[in-house]
């Protein structure tokens, strides 16, 4: 049975710099071209997250304003980018969620390195007090898990990101 979902905060990038913003790096041995394609396509995101569907809800060309709906098992979550420039940065908020959370923003951004790229993912949560402690946690653990899943993925399928 689907959860009710419910209005949440509009958050900024300006909250990425807040206390209690966390980023997390990871090394890419890929051009920012391969892993951008790789985060522009809804399928990836089910193959190195525990997301069950992406649902693109703009019509191309993508760009800021462009939204989508993203499945975790019974969760929904509808998302507005708010930040889109091309091979170097992603970043959405929460628009509306089944999420216990009050507002959600992350961002991906890539930058250049001699062996392929760099991911800088930057995450703020608005939620309880009590859980947001877990929702970190749960946050964390999934780029730590997630990111050596993408890299293997986009190796694996190079040819679908060129």
């Amino acid at each position: 049975m689907p959860k009710k979902i419910s209005q949440h905060k509009t958050l900024t990038k300006e909250h990425l710099l807040l206390p209690g913003a966390f980023q997390m790096t990871y090394p890419f041995p890929f051009s920012e071209q391969l892993v951008w394609n790789a985060l522009t396509d809804g399928e990836t995101w089910t193959k190195w997250l525990p997301i069950t569907e992406v649902i693109w809800t703009s019509p191309k060309p993508f760009g800021e304003g462009t939204t989508r709906t993203v499945k975790i098992e019974n969760d929904t979550l509808e998302e507005i980018f708010i930040g889109w420039e091309k091979n170097k940065e992603l970043t959405f908020f929460f628009n509306r969620s089944s999420l216990p959370i009050r507002g959600f923003i992350e961002s991906y951004t890539l930058t250049p390195t001699q062996n392929g790229c760099e991911l800088t993912w930057s995450v703020y949560i608005e939620a309880n007090p009590i859980i947001l402690p877990l929702l970190k946690f749960m946050m964390k653990r999934n780029g730590k898990k997630g990111f050596p899943k993408l890299s293997s993925y986009i190796g694996d399928n190079r040819d679908k990101f060129l």
